[in-house]
């Protein structure tokens, strides 16, 4: 930004833009050093700060209330709770990739091959066919040596397949970290907008009903995931009583 400026313009240039940042009341990245804390001049930087501090009280007086504090500490609960489950799951789903890509390669060596390298095996029929399943034309599933250890075509889809359910399941997880629960955590952390015990409620659901850790995983973080969804799902919220 400042290329060929010789240092007194680069220095003048950047007190120039910090000035004006922090008139406008945003963040320099610095210390600031033209006005004191929250000594600003823009009318609308003014105003922002002020909507700001109510909205940080605004969350302040609502956690006063025990049934918003409920809720909010069920919303807690239960996003710590997928988190920490998420983390196991990443753990058991990492083991079982690299374990699947060890039995895809341990089948890929002893497949049998063709003179241009290409993996092919034999169905439970006797045909000779490609990893794709293709057939193999007759003349080069003829000059085929085989040694009796080869995995069939079954067994070699079965070790595929399972690869690409693990690491698809993966993505999902990822998927569920980033746009659920993180979505979560952003809106339980923003102290200028405080959720509304609806939104709190509609958090709580999207976080148990869009878990994805179950689903192709027979693991004990799949497990672990809803049992603590369902306890943290049973924390007692007060009511309101309406009426005498």
């Amino acid at each position: 930004m400042f290329d060929g400026l010789d240092p007194d313009k680069q220095k003048q240039q950047r007190d120039f833009d910090d000035l004006n940042l922090e008139m406008a009341g945003q963040d320099v990245g610095r210390i600031q050093r033209f006005f004191g804390e929250g000594e600003t001049r823009s009318p609308e930087a003014k105003r922002k700060k002020a909507e700001k501090e109510q909205a940080q009280q605004r969350l302040v007086d609502l956690l006063t209330n025990p049934i918003y504090k409920a809720k909010y500490d069920q919303a807690w609960s239960v996003l710590t709770a997928a988190e920490t489950a998420v983390a196991k799951a990443y753990d058991q789903v990492d083991t079982e990739i690299i374990n699947a890509k060890e039995v895809v390669a341990d089948m890929s060596d002893r497949a049998a091959r063709l003179v241009d390298g290409s993996l092919v095996f034999r169905d439970k029929n006797g045909d000779v066919r490609y990893a794709d399943g293709a057939n193999v034309d007759a003349d080069d599933a003829a000059s085929i040596v085989w040694t009796g250890n080869e995995p069939s075509f079954e067994e070699y889809t079965a070790a595929t397949l399972r690869l690409s359910d693990l690491e698809a399941s993966r993505r999902d997880v990822e998927r569920y970290e980033t746009d659920v629960l993180g979505d979560a955590r952003d809106k339980l952390s923003d102290q200028d907008s405080a959720q509304s015990l609806g939104e709190l409620d509609t958090m709580i659901k999207r976080i148990q009903t869009s878990n994805p850790i179950a689903l192709g995983l027979e693991t004990e973080s799949a497990n672990s995931v809803s049992v603590a969804l369902e306890t943290t799902a049973n924390i007692t919220v007060p009511s309101i009583k309406i009426g005498n």
